[in-house]
């Protein structure tokens, strides 16, 4: 069966102007997440932008501080708002450090915290769990046991640390994506390339509800 295109839309300036998430509202329109260098805000800044159900923008909102400031995933939460992750140069410890960004309806932010040391942290996916509060997961090279390790951190619903863990070896350990099971736990995915038959083999780690793996 042929696929046929019903609408194509680029959206940017003369600047790096990247989507990495999109998602399906209730009403049928479309919310975007990525990062743009076009809103001279600063280097790159976070970029939602809420499109309607032929790909025309109703509204855009760029935040972020003077350094570079990158969303790779985005969600909608229970209170009609977004969340955003990725990772901010712009505050933090040093280095990048992952970045959670509370929004409201409108893409206007409410609160945004930075977590990590004095090395590279990213936020790769987040959730929204069933106490109201969030998951992150990601890297970080400021704690574990080598380079990159898997990073998972749990949020209350303002944005305040509850408890965080590291997975990972020697090597290079990264989570890309987490959902929260049926019982309250996580799952975690990735690659790992500090066991496994190759360089880089796929992971998926199951955790309880603190965290721990099962």
């Amino acid at each position: 069966e042929n696929v046929n295109v019903v609408w194509d839309k680029i959206f940017g300036g003369i600047g790096w102007d990247e989507t990495n998430t999109i998602l399906q509202t209730e009403d049928g329109s479309y919310v975007v997440f990525g990062f743009v260098q076009s809103k001279n805000k600063g280097r790159e800044d976070g970029w939602i932008a809420k499109l309607d159900e032929n790909g025309e923008i109703i509204w855009d909102k760029a935040f972020g501080g003077s350094q570079n400031d990158e969303v790779f995933s985005g969600i909608k939460t229970e209170d009609g708002g977004y969340a955003v992750c990725g990772f901010t140069e712009s505050k933090g410890a040093g280095g990048y450090d992952a970045w959670i960004a509370k929004l409201d309806e409108n893409g206007e932010i409410v609160w945004d915290k930075a977590f990590g040391g004095i090395e590279a942290e990213v936020a790769n996916s987040i959730i929204q769990t069933g106490d109201g509060g969030y998951v992150l997961a990601g890297y970080t090279w400021s704690e574990g046991a080598g380079r990159e390790d898997a990073w998972v951190i749990k949020l209350d619903e303002n944005g305040e640390m509850v408890w965080d863990k590291t997975f990972g070896g020697s090597d290079e350990d990264v989570a890309r994506c987490i959902i929260q099971a049926e019982d309250g736990g996580y799952v975690l995915a990735g690659y790992t390339e500090s066991k496994g038959a190759g360089r880089y083999d796929a992971w998926v780690i199951k955790l309880d509800e603190e965290g721990n793996v099962e």
